[in-house]
């Protein structure tokens, strides 16, 4: 998640961030790493 959300602050990232995250990491082949970064930014 670093390389796309940077060092910016929890408060300013919002939902569909998260989310648009999780669907690069799912298309390189990392499901169960996007899975895992979903549920514990939730």
């Amino acid at each position: 998640m670093f390389p796309w959300i940077g060092g910016r602050p929890v408060a300013e990232i919002t939902a569909p961030e998260f989310l648009r995250c999780a669907r690069r990491m799912e298309s390189r082949g990392a499901i169960e790493s996007a899975h895992r970064m979903l549920q514990n930014c939730g």
